[in-house]
């Protein structure tokens, strides 16, 4: 089939055919309406050595029917993502196509990002259309559809025009519309009645209620086949011939029509109608005008949409918005209008995730539903969830936590989420008493929340903690018993951050590799769930740390930046590029990671203060040259951030790292580094498994070497760790190092006490105070300062200070 102006997108779908036959693959195709998606697909479909199940998201309310583009493809089969997985790879070797994904329901959405990592056996591709800008799938191949140039347009239509060339802007659709009607125009008229009614019902008509309204469909619709308007009986030939036809109607016309199909199918509705049933028929409803049946019917439709979260923010809106408009709304709902807009809130904040519009809606509808009650058993959930809608927006929402818990001191549910909003703020001392108060509730949510909270103050303790009662050892524990009881509600965000609080112990105690698997059993989890943004950039900025700990420095940029183009709330897109660009940083791109730094700094503004979210972008500007705020008195607080702040500093603060506590094997490595006590340094990094300190431990450790052969081998070994991890900076280092004259026989020569009184000159300090200093007379003192200058081959202090740094000679141990 030739497709005119689509030769290398073709090309693009058939190389990602050729690669499901070693490892299963996504595409997402994206482009706007009428741009030539479905044809594209289709052209595709027809050369694939493969079964090619195809399904398509209704017209009609489609993001109210749980799964209906994959019950369309797969026939029925169990709501579950597992279910779909079997049924998909059992195909195989077999080509998904779900189209116009952008109007299904978040469970769909949902699904195909989990397929995309779930997805083992080769021979499968998946192929998902958008009307628009496609979700963020990870690991997906985007493929968007822009329009056709004039010359293939002219091809297209099979004739220059000019004229209508230019007014279509490479659009087929608006290319051929008037096109399209001619044949329709030209149909008996019965068979232009029964295509008018397959217009309404959608672009695959039910052929039951087709028959309901038009009598004998096949006869019918005939002419409309060998017309090539439709395919087989029943089904439009393109998306764009439906609506050609749908737009042709007169409002009087189409509303009866819509009058028709709803009456089909309130006629054909069983004991439990389906759900898909009870969303269309809302929407025919809706389209013919009839309020009250539409009211009826919306509220219907909305109680079997649970989980397809944005049809069911739709259909509650509508119920809300003509509340006052039918009679006796109570009795027909069985509940009053408030309740309505507090279901259609929470519908908005699960929606949010892939409809980012519904945090706005969903703003709007509690400031309706608060404007309407004094009751305070309804204004506290109320301020509770919208709470939830600004974080999501990237606010902290804790004023209105703390509103929603004066109206209910004791709702322990709102004290678990108060405790955890203020310790990821870094207010713990307030966290810990709700979370502590909270933890005792009958509901394992509920104590699985608060858990989260008490293990994330325990991580990291500070000065004067008791190891034996405090550190990563309780805070794992207390995190995977929060896991537990969060898995027996089915709360998957609190597991999610049980999940992050667990990686981030572990990596805390220096247990980089079992922190890294932590937080991939997040994301793992995330995918099986449905991943929200906040939730899994928390997990992947957790797994870039460890990551990059571990020397697995492209994965974890890979990981970060996965992340970022999903576009999470603004603290963590801020955490997680100061992770990318403390990467650029030991890389040694200074451009990107000055960068990196400017944007953390606009995004954490003046909300976020938290030290957790501080230290890490102060030692950013540390290893670009910038002092660190050690004044800071929170710091300490934060022993694993601090000490990593500090080994950023060319000359770590000695006297600093005293006052920081010692929690786990890659804080006791560090502060062997910051004691200059070498060789258990080295080994301690060893030990630990994080190649980069190990490098830069040699490579500090050569510095300060008196021994030619030792140094030689510190600087020779940090710099093949360097060159390996790509760590270009600390590379050139141990490079110079090992040519400069620190390493001649000379340097080695200075006496105990000549390096003594080196640092003193180095100092500024005259012979008078050099003595004062050492207890020494003033005339050996002058002695010293002779033999350094004649031993460095040098005239002048200064110039003699400036060899010394050179060579690290201020470094050396006497």
């Amino acid at each position: 089939m030739h497709l005119i102006g689509r030769e290398r997108e073709l090309a693009q779908l058939d190389e990602a055919w050729r690669a499901a036959g070693v490892r299963p693959g996504v595409v997402l195709v994206e482009g706007d309406a009428g741009i030539g998606k479905s044809a594209l697909v289709t052209a595709f479909a027809a050369t694939a050595d493969a079964t090619v199940l195809t399904g398509e998201t209704p017209v009609l309310g489609g993001d109210a029917q749980p799964y209906a583009p994959l019950l369309a493809a797969l026939g029925d089969f169990e709501p579950s993502r597992a279910a779909a997985l079997a049924r998909i790879e059992a195909a195989a070797p077999v080509v998904l196509v779900l189209e116009d994904l952008d109007r299904a329901d978040q469970a769909s959405r949902e699904l195909l990002a989990y397929l995309a990592g779930a997805l083992s056996r080769p021979g499968v591709l998946v192929i998902a259309t958008y009307g628009g800008p496609a979700d963020d799938v990870p690991g997906a191949e985007r493929i968007p559809l822009g329009p056709l140039t004039d010359d293939d347009a002219a091809t297209l239509l099979g004739r220059a025009d000019p004229d209508r060339v230019r007014r279509a802007a490479g659009n087929p659709l608006r290319l051929l519309a008037e096109p399209l009607l001619a044949p329709f125009r030209a149909l008996p008229p019965q068979s232009r009645a029964a295509v008018r009614v397959a217009a309404v019902l959608g672009r695959a008509a039910d052929p039951a209620l087709l028959q309901r309204i038009v009598g004998a469909p096949g006869e019918r619709l005939r002419p409309a086949v060998e017309a090539g308007l439709l395919e087989g009986e029943y089904r439009f030939r393109h998306e764009l011939v439906r609506e050609a036809v749908y737009e042709d109607l007169r409002p009087a016309e189409r509303a009866r029509l819509h009058r028709l199909a709803a009456d089909a199918i309130t006629a054909s509705l069983g004991f439990r109608p389906a759900a898909a049933a009870l969303v269309e028929l809302a929407e025919h409803w809706h389209a013919a005008g009839d309020v009250d049946r539409a009211f009826d019917a919306a509220w219907r439709a909305a109680a079997v949409a649970r989980c397809a979260h944005a049809g069911r923010l739709r259909l509650l809106e509508r119920v809300a918005a003509t509340w006052g408009q039918v009679f006796d709304p109570e009795f027909r709902t069985r509940t009053d209008r408030v309740a309505v807009l507090m279901a259609a809130a929470v519908a908005a904040l699960h929606a949010a995730d892939l409809h980012p519009g519904a945090l706005d809606r969903g703003l709007a509808l509690t400031a309706e539903a608060l404007a309407a009650t004094r009751d305070p058993a309804r204004i506290a959930p109320l301020l509770e969830t919208r709470s939830h809608l600004k974080e999501r927006g990237g606010a902290d929402g804790i004023e209105d936590l703390r509103a929603a818990l004066a109206q209910q001191p004791r709702n322990h549910r709102i004290r678990a989420t108060l405790a955890s909003r203020l310790e990821a703020l870094g207010r713990s001392p307030e966290a810990h008493a709700l979370a502590e108060d909270a933890a005792h509730d009958r509901d394992p949510a509920v104590r699985a929340l608060a858990l989260v909270t008490l293990a994330a103050e325990a991580s990291d303790p500070g000065p004067g903690a008791d190891p034996g009662t405090s550190g990563s050892r309780i805070a794992v524990g207390r995190a995977r018993e929060a896991i537990g009881l969060a898995r027996e509600a089915g709360d998957d965000d609190t597991e999610l951050l049980g999940r992050v609080v667990e990686a981030s112990a572990l990596e805390a105690a220096g247990e980089s590799r079992a922190a890294a698997e932590a937080a991939e059993a997040g994301l793992a989890t995330a995918r099986r769930s449905g991943s929200r943004p906040l939730r899994g950039a928390m997990l992947a900025a957790a797994l870039t740390a460890s990551l990059t700990s571990l020397g697995e420095w492209p994965r974890a940029r890979a990981v970060a930046e996965a992340a970022l183009a999903s576009s999470p709330p603004e603290l963590y897109r801020a955490v997680l590029t100061i992770a990318v660009g403390r990467l650029d940083a030991l890389e040694g791109d200074r451009e990107r990671a000055e960068h990196a730094a400017r944007t953390a700094e606009r995004l954490l503004g003046e909300r976020y203060t938290g030290r957790q979210f501080l230290i890490p972008l102060w030692e950013l500007r540390t290893l670009l040259g910038q002092d660190a705020p050690l004044d800071d008195r929170q710091i300490p607080a934060h022993p694993a951030l601090a000490w990593s702040l500090l080994l950023a500093q060319p000359e770590p603060d000695r006297r600093y790292a005293q006052r920081l506590p010692v929690n786990g094997p890659a804080q006791r490595a560090a502060s062997l580094t910051v004691a200059r006590r070498w060789d258990e340094a080295i080994a301690a990094w060893r030990a630990a498994g994080q190649p980069y300190r190990v490098a830069q431990t040699l490579l500090r450790a050569g510095r300060a070497a008196r021994d030619k052969s030792t140094a030689v081998a510190w600087a020779r070994e940090a710099g093949a760790i360097a060159h390996r991890l790509g760590a270009r900076p600390l590379a050139e280092q141990a490079a110079a190092l090992q040519k400069s004259g620190r390493l001649e026989p000379g340097a080695a020569r200075l006496t105990d006490r000549e390096l003594e009184v080196l640092r003193l000159m180095a100092a500024g300090r005259t012979n008078r105070q050099i003595a004062e200093a050492l207890s020494i007379a003033v005339k050996t003192a002058g002695v010293h300062v002779t033999n350094i200058l004649s031993k460095l081959g040098v005239n002048s202090r200064t110039d003699a200070a400036t060899v010394a740094r050179r060579r690290g000679l201020l470094d050396a141990q006497p």
